[in-house]
């Protein structure tokens, strides 16, 4: 891929978060996924957009939460009274567990049902061409 297309692809991306801002639902925040259990739907290195304080979680919405001093990024598959079932998406079975609404991080930003994601090294390359573009300009001043 080009770099021009990798700039493209994260111009956009970021477009899309500052939609995302302007139109109320917080100031969602850039999480990088680690692992595969969300495979295919997150990859590793995906980097999603968050909305850092959901205030409606429902089936199907995929959260961040922290479970075990562990940092996980899943879907909720059933909402009970206790807290949220959840199960990563390549994972045969439910978590073993509840995730309380107060170990709730944050809920991926979606449209359509599609996780608002890029991955990590357009959007480093991006932020890198943006510095390289800002001394440019500097020294020519």
């Amino acid at each position: 891929m080009s770099l021009s297309k990798i700039l493209l692809l994260s111009l956009t991306a970021l477009v899309a978060l500052s939609i995302f801002s302007y139109v109320g639902l917080g100031r969602p925040v850039m999480v990088t996924v680690l692992g595969n259990s969300m495979y295919p739907t997150l990859l590793p290195l995906d980097v999603v957009f968050v909305n850092p304080v959901p205030t409606i979680i429902n089936e199907g919405d995929i959260i961040v939460f922290r479970k075990y001093d562990m940092v996980i990024i899943h879907r909720v598959v059933r909402i009970t009274e206790e807290g949220y079932i959840t199960k990563g998406d390549a994972n045969p079975v439910e978590d073993p567990w509840i995730v309380k609404k107060e170990e709730v991080l944050a809920k991926v930003l979606q449209i359509k049902g599609v996780p608002l994601k890029t991955n990590v090294i357009p959007t480093a390359a991006l932020f890198i061409g943006l510095d390289l573009l800002r001394r440019r300009k500097a020294q020519r001043t």
